[in-house]
């Protein structure tokens, strides 16, 4: 009598193997479609995102460095203008020494 028993469960357990394969499987591939299809969404969208906040981040980088070469014109010419009355004192104190 057992042996019969376990017989039943045993084809119980390998219709359910069946079951499971056969419905389980298409299922499973599905969703996982779904969820691949979902990310790849997402992805975009964060991408989009991404790519405009590069754009931002690279106009800000050229008004940066435009500022930057602004202000080195300035400095050079600073330079050039403070040389040249350190070299008219010198020479104004030249020929008065003179």
């Amino acid at each position: 009598m057992i042996y019969y028993e376990l017989a039943i469960l045993g084809g119980i357990f390998i219709l359910a193997l069946v079951a499971l394969a056969s419905f389980g499987r298409p299922m499973a591939e599905a969703y996982a479609e779904k969820v691949k299809l979902e990310s790849r969404e997402a992805g975009s969208e964060k991408t989009i995102k991404l790519e405009k906040r590069v754009e931002e981040l690279e106009k800000q980088l050229d008004q940066v460095t435009s500022q930057m070469l602004q202000m080195q014109e300035t400095l050079e010419f600073t330079s050039n203008l403070v040389d040249s009355k350190i070299q008219l004192k010198q020479d104004r104190s030249e020929k008065e020494s003179a």
